[in-house]
């Protein structure tokens, strides 16, 4: 067999390193004999495209300035995320209770239920595509002061 630089190697199995996302590969393998090359096996020719690279998701939430209506959600920023969607659902009451987008890694939900407590979490993904949607971000919790 000989990989992508025309290397040979000993083995049924190869890898290689250094493929760009998204692209289409082919690739051949002849299984050589003993140096006689009418022991050579015709050789197998097969293609292969490179998936998409993921973004992970948002990490180290923090819930700080929770107020009677208001809270706000802070988190380390994710490689080639262009933008994230936050979401804050209201766990006394059910449903969502807000979801928006926003370029900053940071977000204040204005409007929350006072004295309700709420879950909430962020996805990240880019404005191209390239890198597709994170998965949910941990989920943080919080309570909003009752209003007096």
């Amino acid at each position: 067999m000989k990989d992508e630089v025309g290397e040979v190697v000993d083995t049924t199995s190869d890898h290689f390193d250094g493929l760009e996302p998204s692209t289409a590969y082919t690739y051949t393998v002849v299984a050589k004999g003993d140096g006689v090359s009418t022991l050579d096996s015709e050789p197998v020719t097969s293609s292969f495209t490179t998936g998409d690279p993921q973004l992970t998701p948002p990490a180290n939430l923090v819930v700080s300035g929770v107020g009677t209506d208001t809270a706000t959600l802070t988190w380390d920023p994710v490689d080639n995320a262009t933008d994230y969607s936050v979401y804050a659902t209201n766990v006394t009451n059910g449903g969502v209770n807000s979801s928006d987008e926003t370029a900053q890694t940071t977000y204040t939900f204005i409007g929350l239920l006072p004295g309700c407590d709420f879950t909430a979490y962020v996805t990240a993904h880019d404005s191209t595509g390239t890198w597709g949607i994170s998965g949910k971000s941990e989920v943080v919790s919080f309570a909003t002061t009752s209003a007096s």
